[in-house]
């Protein structure tokens, strides 16, 4: 496999704003140079998505992996800085009125290549989408 030490400087993240996805992909990888993985939040309860892409701003100066700054603060004031640092994370805000349930998804995927990419996006872009 591909040691993280040495692929972690190649990784590209992105932030998709039309479906609320963040992506990571590695054009240097030999084997799979156009494969993305991607990951979005899907609910009618979402109220806001927000993304981080900076490791320091989510775990904190001091780093914690046991409580991360991130887990704790609200980021709807942090840019959609995209980059090579190979860390990304997504932040959903939920409201539920007392005794309501809603279902939220958390949709993971990989894709060979940008166009099987926007066609998963397009394809589960509900939570009923993605459930059936």
């Amino acid at each position: 496999g591909v040691d993280r030490s040495t692929s972690l400087a190649t990784l590209l993240t992105k932030y998709n704003p039309e479906f609320e996805a963040i992506s990571v992909s590695n054009s240097f990888h030999p084997d799979y140079p156009h494969q993305i993985a991607f990951l979005r939040v899907l609910g009618d309860a979402i109220e806001e998505v927000n993304v981080n892409f900076s490791r320091q701003d989510w775990y904190g100066i001091a780093g914690s992996s046991s409580l991360p700054l991130g887990v704790v603060r609200n980021w709807n004031s942090q840019p959609h800085v995209e980059g090579h640092e190979g860390f990304s994370a997504i932040q959903a805000i939920v409201t539920l009125k007392a005794n309501e349930s809603q279902d939220v998804v958390f949709c993971v995927g990989a894709a060979r290549d940008a166009d099987e990419y926007q066609r998963l996006l397009y394809k589960y872009k509900s939570v009923h989408d993605a459930v059936d």
